[in-house]
């Protein structure tokens, strides 16, 4: 089986309320081997410094509730991909990309939610992040897809679902 490594540029914005305008907070590149959710290649500060954002944004918003924050955003784009190890390597040294990180892990929980009525009916599952260690919970889901899943992500809450979604 062929192995396929991922050039992915990883961009945090931030929004400058004098401008009113959206501005690059840090940039950052990492390869990534499609179907390995342990490890990538590169450097994981990027993520944890979009976690902090974020924590920041969460206590500004809660303090401040008469201004409007805008969260901080996080693109993650792929470039290009190889299938040759040697190609991982001239990557790695073009970019100057050393080192190699964990993929975070979380807890998830999903709760099924109704949709409304539309088209017969229709659920659909919102996904709320709950804990970075499984030692405390059962994972699985039942029959209706509800129950605790573990995710392996970039950063903490990359694949939580909380809004409601509408038939459009």
């Amino acid at each position: 089986m062929e192995k396929t490594f991922c050039l992915k540029n990883i961009t945090i914005k931030t929004f400058d309320d004098e401008y009113d305008t959206w501005s690059t907070y840090c940039r950052d590149m990492i390869i990534t081997q499609r179907g390995d959710y342990e490890t990538y290649i590169g450097n994981d500060r990027i993520f944890r410094t979009y976690e902090s954002l974020i924590e920041d944004w969460n206590n500004n918003r809660k303090q401040h509730t008469h201004f409007k924050f805008e969260k901080p955003l996080i693109e993650i784009d792929t470039l290009i991909c190889v299938y040759d190890q040697e190609d991982v390597e001239h990557l790695k040294r073009i970019m100057n990309i050393e080192g190699e990180s964990n993929y975070a892990k979380s807890i998830y929980q999903r709760v099924k939610c109704y949709g409304g009525a539309e088209e017969g009916g229709w659920y659909y599952h919102k996904q709320f992040l709950v804990d970075e260690d499984s030692n405390d919970y059962e994972i699985g889901t039942d029959r209706y897809g509800q129950g605790f899943i573990e995710e392996f992500e970039f950063y903490r809450g990359q694949n939580e679902m909380i809004s409601d979604q509408y038939y459009c």
